[in-house]
């Protein structure tokens, strides 16, 4: 049957998006800009890509989001964090699209396969970043954040492994922070479907979580729509 209440006002869905924003620490307004051009930037810049503050954040992240909401391994985040601190501008993710694995000879298609999963791991940490930031409200490098979440994102996006499930969901919550509910409800269902295809192998904790932030979103617990 039809809802016998009125349609929102655009003023008043915004201030719906506000208020789902700030209630996850963040202030809602508008997201980042994606800076398509940052890889080439970075490479050419001196300072590291991962300082004390971003090391701030990823612990700010860990301690008030993470510790009640898993969504992703400590250990894994803390050890893709060091190999980015570690390895420079060498961890940044390739500035092009990998190719399908399918046509690619079996040795090839492995290696391949590791750079998906390590740019998996990068996305982890630079959303980990972001969301640390914003709880933090200091949003002043998130265009930054935001574009290597996505440069890295862009090359594993459909890869199966908990770490890709991991980013969507991290991602989803930055979104959140800015109050994009429809972009927050399209990253959790990405990170459904790769948990889907990871069958057994997803650990138990992060079954939970997915269930979790379903049922927060949609109380029959039925998919995103």
């Amino acid at each position: 049957p039809a809802s016998l209440l009125p349609a929102p006002s655009s003023s008043q869905q915004q201030q719906q998006q506000q208020q789902a924003g700030s209630a996850y620490g963040g202030g809602g307004g508008a997201m980042p800009h994606l800076a398509p051009n940052l890889y080439a930037q970075l490479q050419q810049e001196g300072t590291p890509l991962i300082g004390a503050a971003e090391e701030k954040f990823v612990n700010v992240f860990l301690a008030e989001l993470n510790a009640f909401l898993p969504i992703a391994n400590k250990d894994m985040l803390l050890s893709s964090l060091a190999n980015l601190r570690a390895n420079g501008k060498h961890a940044l993710p390739p500035s092009t699209l990998i190719p399908l694995l399918a046509s690619l000879p079996p040795q090839t298609a492995e290696s391949m396969q590791e750079v998906q999963l390590q740019n998996a791991y990068n996305a982890m940490v630079w959303a980990g970043i972001a969301i640390g930031a914003m709880l933090q409200g200091e949003t002043g490098n998130m265009d930054r954040y935001t574009t290597l979440v996505w440069l890295s994102m862009k090359e594993c996006f459909d890869f199966p492994s908990q770490a890709t499930v991991s980013a969507y969901l991290m991602m989803a919550f930055v979104y959140m922070m800015f109050g994009e509910l429809d972009r927050f409800r399209r990253y959790c269902s990405m990170a459904e479907e790769i948990a889907s295809a990871l069958g057994p192998t997803l650990s138990n904790e992060m079954e939970v979580t997915l269930l979790y932030v379903r049922v927060g979103q949609n109380p029959d617990g039925e998919l995103y729509k």
